[in-house]
């Protein structure tokens, strides 16, 4: 599993660092779960949904709205770039 950030300075990351139990608790409640298990077997079902990159996460704020997306790494790194 990847590890690396493309933007670790930019202002969305840090606040996600800081506040990602709260993004987590939002997203479970709006799915109306209560609990939900990581397992080798589900992050292998994660990487084969984007064979031969790991999947990046997108957070964008624009206007008091927070939008968050699941992309490739290669969309990820041009993203960066711009």
């Amino acid at each position: 599993m990847a590890n690396d950030e493309i933007n670790p300075e930019h202002a969305v990351t840090k606040t996600l660092h800081d506040q990602w139990h709260k993004v987590v608790a939002i997203m479970m409640w709006k799915l109306k779960i209560q609990s939900f298990k990581i397992t080798p077997q589900l992050l292998g079902e994660l990487e084969a949904a984007f064979p031969g990159d790991f999947p990046a996460v997108l957070a964008h704020e624009h206007d008091g709205v927070l939008e968050i997306s699941l992309i490739t790494m290669e969309e990820a790194k041009k993203l960066g770039t711009q």
